[in-house]
């Protein structure tokens, strides 16, 4: 592989930054370069794509690889362990029925409706057809007055023509308004519907993408195990502290990161942001870890 980071360049399959990165010669710190590097990695990013003048050319990251590619990086144990099985090309049993609610949940919109301006508007036309109906009402009553006075008509008359021709013309938006309001109604209920099913495949993905983790974690467990009697606790002893302890969520979750990666079959490189004194060099690394090594 070749790294380049600002004007620091380095190639092989061990790259090792780490004085660089005290030196103070690359154009960012430790952390923001090692998120940065694992991103080019991951996506074969631009330099420009992850914010910081970084170019990685390598082979491309494989199944798993975005989970290991980078220590720490929070994850949990089943999570790096889940990661290293799916790199082996190991697939849950679980992962037909996941991809296809997945699939089901990425076809399902976003739903949006809101209903306040076609109430607003409807309100309004509702309003307005109200008023015209008693301003008719009050010029007929007019016009029947002068009638019974036998007082001219004309004026009166003319005025209430117009006026119920206004009525007319709002009769008519106001149905159209209340039609408008119920076709909303009408998206709204079907949004709410689809705003639930949402939620029924989201917690439907979230059990089965679990479930799936656990079986693979399980799977590569024993192989895991093996691992971390091989890789550097914090200390840097071999095997670290509590590298027998079943429970590997207790255990250091960088170590156990280093065991998956051990146990991953990796063709991208993984980057290392730990202490130094785990690894006497990123030769030392690749070696344990089986895999291309970017150090910092």
């Amino acid at each position: 592989m070749e790294v380049r980071v600002g004007s620091v360049e380095a190639s092989g399959r061990a790259v090792d930054l780490s004085t660089a990165v005290e030196r103070g010669e690359v154009p960012t710190d430790r952390a923001t370069l090692a998120e940065a590097l694992a991103s080019a990695v991951e996506a074969g990013a631009d330099p420009a794509c992850v914010g910081v003048p970084v170019a990685v050319s390598a082979p491309d990251a494989g199944p798993g690889h975005a989970a290991l590619g980078l220590v720490p990086d929070g994850r949990t144990a089943r999570q790096r362990l889940a990661a290293a099985a799916r790199s082996r090309g190991k697939t849950a049993s679980v992962e037909a029925e996941l991809t296809a609610r997945r699939a089901e949940l990425a076809s399902l919109p976003e739903p949006a409706v809101d209903l306040r301006e076609a109430r607003e508007r409807a309100a309004d036309a509702r309003g307005e057809e109200e008023r015209l109906r008693e301003r008719v009402a009050s010029l007929r009553g007019e016009v029947n007055a002068r009638r019974d006075l036998d007082a001219a008509t004309g004026d009166a008359e003319a005025a209430l023509r117009e006026a119920a021709t206004a009525l007319s013309e709002a009769e008519t938006a106001r149905i159209a308004a209340d039609q408008a309001l119920e076709r909303a109604r009408r998206r709204a209920r079907e949004a709410r519907d689809t705003r639930e099913r949402r939620l029924e495949l989201a917690d439907a993905v979230g059990n089965l993408a679990r479930a799936a983790r656990r079986e693979l974690a399980d799977a590569v467990r024993p192989a895991v195990d093996e691992a971390l009697a091989a890789v550097p606790g914090p200390d840097g002893s071999v095997p670290p502290t509590g590298h027998r302890d079943r429970d590997l969520s207790a255990m250091d979750l960088p170590t156990v990161s280093l065991a998956a990666i051990r146990v991953a079959d990796l063709d991208a490189p993984v980057v290392l942001a730990l202490e130094r004194r785990r690894f006497a060099d990123a030769a030392a690394a690749a070696r344990t870890l089986d895999a291309p090594v970017i150090r910092l």
